[in-house]
């Protein structure tokens, strides 16, 4: 240990200068014992560093953080005294500078929020910290802030090196909001931001459940044409994951059949009618296939139990006419909101069915379904992870 601080010392007084007074301080403030090294570097750069800055003996900082880097590897703080100088001592935003900048800020997007930030700070030394240490390490936090304000000036606003210095004064929300401005449209740091959110839709944007309702038209592809077109009103809920959502969907038509058409009754008689109450009772699975910012693509597949009324009264006398629905078809959304809990939407469905009247009119055919539907999924802690981001309010 004691070989260490004398090359310090004597480093110190070579390249920079250092008054033999200067030197006799390092030493005792270097000859903090810790059980481990790097720490004690940490800790003791954070109490030199602000005291030569406001000296301005640049070279003196320089030394320290080289010197820790080659012992330890570089860190958060020496990359951000280190930028920070080289931002007050250039003349303006040069590629180098601006390139560095760049990269350290989408390592932020990257990492961020990784962790409660104040709290890991202070847990981070906890084990070995004093009232001291605390001092320390608050004030250091707070000469950072000072310098990025200082240094700001000398940047071109729009640029990454003024982003980098907003950054490290510690106003996040304003960083990230800012990121999303025009200036930096088609920039690495802005793609990079977008890809981050984009990964928060797929890993917390898709809800655990989904409501939606409709209304529409039923309309009849063969000799079942004589119903004649039908409003529909429906409504599903269900689940969904990443990709697949599956519902449980309802639906109802009304109005009277366009002709009249003959069905056989419970009796086994045949009875010319023109009634009709229809529905749909079945389950759907859908996949999303497209997304595009507020835009979506899905496939949707389904099978339940079709039918209508055709003849009412009492329960002996009424007769359905029934069958299972097969249906594959599509649904384009519009979100109307940018973190995607609700939206508007058409259904397309094609409806494979097989109604018999066991006797009477043929009502053979398929049935086409097109409706307009808005859905909400309600959400838990999306909002809040894409608020961490400033996505949203």
């Amino acid at each position: 240990m004691l070989r260490i601080i004398e090359a310090i010392s004597i480093l110190f007084i070579w390249v920079a200068g250092v008054s033999a007074q200067e030197s006799e301080v390092l030493h005792k403030l270097l000859t903090r014992e810790r059980s481990d090294q790097c720490s004690e570097y940490r800790y003791n750069a954070k109490r030199l560093i602000p005291h030569y800055y406001e000296k301005n003996e640049i070279d003196s900082i320089n030394i320290i953080i080289n010197y820790w880097e080659n012992k330890c590897g570089s860190n958060d703080i020496i990359d951000k005294v280190r930028i920070l100088l080289q931002i007050k001592d250039s003349d303006g935003p040069g590629d180098e500078l601006e390139k560095k900048a760049e990269e350290l800020l989408i390592s932020h997007i990257e990492n961020y929020p990784a962790r409660d930030y104040h709290l890991w700070r202070y847990l981070s030394f906890l084990p070995e910290c004093d009232e001291v240490d605390y001092v320390v390490h608050t004030d250091f936090d707070q000469f950072i802030k000072n310098v990025a304000k200082e240094v700001q000036v000398e940047t071109i606003p729009g640029s990454y090196t003024s982003l980098l210095c907003l950054l490290y004064q510690g106003k996040d929300s304003l960083t990230l909001t800012e990121i999303q401005q025009p200036v930096y449209n088609g920039t690495k740091i802005q793609t990079k931001y977008y890809e981050k959110i984009q990964e928060i839709h797929n890993e917390y944007g898709k809800p655990s459940s989904h409501y939606s309702i409709s209304a529409g038209a039923w309309i009849p592809q063969g000799n079942n044409k004589l119903l004649g077109n039908h409003p529909e009103i429906g409504g599903s809920v269900g689940l969904t994951g990443a990709l697949i959502q599956a519902d449980i969907a309802l639906a109802f038509r009304f109005l009277d059949s366009k002709q009249s058409y003959v069905m056989r009754d419970d009796l086994g008689s045949l009875q010319s009618t023109s009634k009709f109450q229809g529905w749909y009772l079945g389950a759907d699975v859908s996949r999303e296939l497209i997304t595009v910012r507020n835009f979506s693509f899905d496939i949707v597949a389904g099978l339940g139990y079709d039918g209508f009324l055709g003849i009412s009264g009492n329960e002996d006398e009424s007769k359905h006419v029934n069958s299972f629905n097969l249906n594959l078809g599509c649904k384009p959304k519009i979100f109307l909101d940018r973190y995607h809990t609700e939206y508007i939407g058409i259904q397309v469905r094609y409806n494979f069915v097989w109604y018999y009247t066991h006797g009477g009119t043929d009502l053979s055919g398929n049935t086409l379904s097109i409706s307009l539907c808005y859905g909400r999924y309600p959400k838990s802690g999306y909002e809040d992870r894409l608020r961490q981001f400033h996505y949203i309010d």
